[in-house]
């Protein structure tokens, strides 16, 4: 029995209704959705390999949110814990100790003019009006960071619920969306495997080798004595997502604070550790962890993680990197397809 146009429009909008709906309901859940999903991605083959050894799917599943959780989460969400106590310390002590800024900035500008006789020979620049401004903006702001940490570790709690969940019942919801899709099942898998692909770019390119080297950053930093390396490790692994400079965003000025208090020593110190420990990183670990073709530019990296933070919250530092990769690989598809050749195989 065929149905009538007029049935068929009411059932479409009623569709598109309902769906708007229950978008409206998943959205404070999207980042949980998105991180599962990814977290699952990344880690099909461990996943497949659990289920071959242990054939109880949802135990399988189990054992890999509990590795998930010892080998990644647990590690991460402690690193996360010193570095939010180190910075409400921080926060504390800036907004306690603001008188003492015009001494610090005179016995900084000092050493700068020991160093360096002519350092502000062409310029009026007033050190201290321009720290105290600046410390005045970090008190202001740091509260909505702590605010945005917190909301954060919610997300991974919910997140992991939803990762039992994929890891179970991944490959039927994997079924259900070849099936229903309006493409060709041959194409489907195409789109699905590049989109494998390019969430393995951002999780193990881009995001891996930041947290790598942000850590490795604050390790250096707790050996030679700078204050708060949890805290500044966790700045340098998102320094390092910016093109061309990364860690050394941290680690100049970190090396310049040991100078200036006079450490000497512990200032070369950090400075072979930041060049061989932190800057071989990328160079040794980027094409074991993923090939190069599936890099994304390193501008667009800092974009989406600045653009995905703005707009998703702390959860933007993986959606904005993985929504350009997704964007990426689909446009390849469709640009092969509607130019009549084959679609690639990823």
């Amino acid at each position: 029995m065929h149905m009538r146009t007029d049935q068929y429009r009411f059932l479409f909008w009623l569709l598109m209704g309902l769906f708007v709906v229950a978008t409206l309901v998943l959205r404070p859940f999207f980042g949980s959705l998105v991180l599962a999903g990814a977290i699952a991605v990344a880690l099909a083959p461990i996943t497949a390999w659990i289920h071959r050894v242990v054939p109880i799917r949802g135990f399988a599943a189990l054992l890999n949110v509990l590795g998930v959780v010892v080998l990644i989460l647990a590690p991460l969400l402690t690193l996360g814990a010193l570095a939010l106590e180190q910075a409400t310390g921080l926060y504390l002590t800036l907004a306690t100790q603001t008188d003492d800024i015009p001494r610090i900035t005179l016995a900084l500008q000092n050493t700068i003019g020991t160093l360096l006789p002519d350092a502000f020979a062409f310029t009026d620049v007033d050190l201290t009006a321009w720290a105290t401004t600046v410390v005045r903006w970090a008190v202001t702001h740091i509260g909505v960071l702590l605010s945005s940490l917190l909301q954060g570790v919610a997300t991974f709690v919910l997140m992991l619920l939803v990762l039992y969940y994929f890891f179970k019942d991944g490959q039927e919801l994997r079924t259900f969306i070849v099936h229903h899709s309006p493409l060709a099942d041959t194409y489907d898998e195409r789109v699905l495997r590049r989109v494998g692909v390019a969430i393995n770019a951002v999780m193990r390119g881009s995001l891996l080798i930041a947290l790598i080297q942000g850590a490795i950053t604050g390790i250096g930093f707790f050996i030679f004595g700078v204050p708060n390396p949890a805290l500044w490790g966790s700045v340098a692994a998102i320094a390092a997502l910016v093109p061309t400079f990364g860690t050394t965003l941290v680690n100049v000025p970190a090396i310049a604070f040991l100078v200036i208090t006079g450490e000497t020593s512990a200032a070369f110190g950090l400075a072979l550790w930041a060049a061989i420990a932190v800057g071989a990183i990328d160079n040794l670990l980027g094409p074991k962890l993923v090939g190069q073709s599936a890099h994304l530019h390193p501008l667009i990296v800092l974009l989406s993680v600045l653009g995905g933070v703005s707009f998703f919250g702390p959860i933007g530092i993986l959606l904005g990197p993985l929504t350009f990769s997704t964007l990426f690989a689909v446009w390849d598809i469709y640009m092969e397809t509607r130019e009549g050749g084959t679609v690639e195989s990823a």
